[in-house]
């Protein structure tokens, strides 16, 4: 066992992760992990989709770290965010989902939600048709977005849904 010289320190080390949903099960179930990154959906995101109402019970929050911004790109054909209702969007497990069940859910929208799709993919498949809209959770903007502001939000058969989803969110907030 190797000693250090200043042990009243604490020393934080980084372990790359799988997202927030797959952070909570880190922190709870693995010794080597005492803390981690959770964004404030997951607590709801784990009581809607696995029937787990008091996992916020076992967290404790720290400090607020940064805000998230909610990306939506859709095609032309989708003006608001309501108009996914019965449409495939695409929510990629680990930057997506946990987000777009929560808001979906407050906003009372059904939809049809890709989650097995990385990213990447998703994207490429609103841009070929075969999807209705892919949607992220970030902690900046993404260049994809970046791009669809400096062109007058679209490009092709894409453009950022233009509806503040902000806006019909927090009016419903739990």
């Amino acid at each position: 066992m190797i000693k250090f010289a200043c042990c009243d320190q604490i020393r934080v080390l980084q372990v790359i992760g799988k997202g927030p949903v797959q952070n909570v099960i880190d922190i709870l179930d693995l010794k080597s992990i005492d803390m981690g990154a959770v964004v404030s959906d997951v607590p709801e995101f784990y009581k809607l989709q696995y029937s787990l109402p008091d996992i916020a019970s076992k967290l404790r929050y720290i400090a607020k770290l940064y805000d998230n911004e909610i990306h939506i790109v859709a095609s032309t054909s989708i003006k608001t965010v309501f108009d996914l209702a019965d449409k495939k969007v695409m929510a990629p497990k680990d930057v997506g989902f946990y987000a777009a069940r929560s808001i979906f859910s407050r906003l009372n929208i059904k939809c049809t939600f890709d989650v097995q799709t990385d990213d990447t993919l998703a994207l490429q498949k609103v841009v070929n048709g075969e999807a209705d809209a892919w949607i992220v959770s970030t902690g900046k903007v993404m260049p994809i977005a970046r791009k669809l502001e400096e062109r007058g939000r679209s490009v092709g058969r894409i453009q950022a849904v233009l509806e503040s989803t902000k806006r019909y969110v927090s009016r419903q907030t739990l």
